[in-house]
């Protein structure tokens, strides 16, 4: 079920799909929580398709403001939220130089206030070896008892 839903970065769309539990942050550490304000209608559903089209075309922007700036980063991805004010930046990489300046020009450019979430590259655990990180390990590793097979 859609809802709509107050986080710390604003109004969000997010979905229900089970009952809430004491220890869920320990199972979903990533799972994004918040007060739950009311379930998805048709203004909503609405709202919803508008910030999708105007958040691509904010990537767009980012990612040009991004080139001008040389601050060398991917911009992957945008997400105006629901109440207009608040967006995320989905970014491959954070520069050297502050991105601060990218964040203020855009900010200012647009009236909203940015969140960043960077997105880190996937690390390959393992020692390398035919069936490492497999169950049964590998040969060369006693087996999978390595810190390197257990961590795939």
């Amino acid at each position: 079920m859609m809802v709509v839903v107050q986080t710390h970065r604003g109004l969000e769309k997010g979905e229900v799909v089970g009952p809430c539990f004491s220890n869920h942050d320990q199972f979903f550490p990533h799972a994004k929580s918040g007060r739950i304000l009311r379930s998805f209608c048709d203004s909503d559903l609405e709202l919803d398709q508008s910030l999708e089209n105007q958040s691509v075309a904010l990537a767009v922007r980012a990612q040009a403001l991004a080139d001008e700036l040389e601050a060398n980063l991917l911009i992957l991805d945008a997400e105006i939220l629901m109440d207009q004010v608040h967006a995320i930046l989905r970014i491959a990489k954070l520069p050297a130089i502050s991105i601060n300046s990218l964040t203020k020009k855009l900010g200012e450019s647009t009236g909203l206030q940015f969140f960043l979430e960077e997105e880190l590259p996937a690390v390959e655990a393992g020692c390398g070896k035919d069936n490492c990180g497999s169950k049964s390990g590998c040969n060369s590793c006693s087996k999978g008892s390595c810190h390197s097979c257990k961590s795939k």
